[in-house]
């Protein structure tokens, strides 16, 4: 099954695609979305590293760090609502 897009086609599908990345980063923005992406991300790649390198002795720094990550994103929260707007 062929489906060709003709020229007019693909270039509105591309349009709406940086349309909907526009309206996307900026919603993160606003919201300060990037300090929560970074924050599990660290959070997340800590757990990764942990788990490698201690095996099953981990378990009990995860939890630490998800309180830790927790606690900065209601710091996070506070900042942003309170400081930042």
């Amino acid at each position: 099954m062929k489906d060709n897009l003709s020229q007019l086609h693909a270039t509105q599908l591309l349009d709406s695609i940086n349309q909907s990345r526009t309206a996307m980063r900026a919603a993160i923005r606003t919201y300060s979305g990037h300090w929560y992406l970074w924050l599990w991300g660290v959070i997340w790649l800590g757990m990764a590293l942990l788990g490698q390198f201690l095996g099953i002795a981990a378990m009990s720094f995860l939890y630490g760090l998800v309180l830790i990550g927790l606690a900065a994103t209601v710091l996070i929260g506070f900042c942003v609502r309170y400081f930042m707007r």
